[in-house]
Parts: structure tokens; C-alpha cells; sequence
């Protein structure tokens, strides 16, 4: 049972890694509203999923201002260099409960 348990949160950390990788693509294309659908869709949901995280992290550490209304998001960085050891902790107490 904790086998599957764990197997499920490697999974789901997975799966949000590339879903911040998706939001990182997504930062450099303008997607306008004339753009498909299905993409419109796809950041959307990446967005959703991943701004519970990212916010409080953009609250320690806010974008830098790269002049004329550009900014540089750290946030992603910094979660993208944090989550695997987050996986690991976590997977690390859920064994040492069981």
C-alpha cells in the first residue's frame, strides 16, 4: 500500500514539473486571442495549477524589472530547484509514518 502511495506522489511531482517547464514555453509565447483554443486551454490550466504554488514564492522573492515592462518571474527558477528535494522529503516522511 505505501508502495503505491509513494509511486502516486512520484507521479504527481512529475507531472508538475513539467507542467512549470510548460509554464516556462508559455512565458516566451504570445498567445493572443485569435490563438487555438486547445493552447489557450493548456495555459490556462497550467496556470491554474502551478499559481497556488508559485505565489507565495513571488511574495518572498518578486520579479526583477528588466525595464520598459518586462520582468524576469524567479519564482519558477527557484521551485524548479526546490522540488525535487520537496518530493524527497515528503516521500521520506510518508515512509517513515507508515
Amino acid at each position: 500500500m505505501v508502495y503505491v502511495l509513494v509511486r502516486l506522489m512520484r507521479l504527481f511531482f512529475q507531472l508538475f514539473y513539467y507542467a512549470l517547464l510548460i509554464r516556462v514555453i508559455f512565458s516566451f509565447v504570445r498567445l493572443g486571442r485569435d490563438a487555438n483554443p486547445i493552447l489557450l486551454s493548456v495555459r490556462q490550466f497550467v496556470n491554474l495549477v502551478t499559481e497556488p504554488v508559485l505565489a507565495p514564492i513571488r511574495k518572498l522573492v518578486p520579479p526583477l524589472h528588466l525595464g520598459s515592462g518586462a520582468y524576469f518571474d524567479l519564482s519558477v527558477l527557484i521551485l524548479l530547484i526546490f522540488l525535487p528535494h520537496l518530493e524527497r522529503l515528503i516521500i521520506r516522511l510518508v515512509l517513515l509514518i507508515s
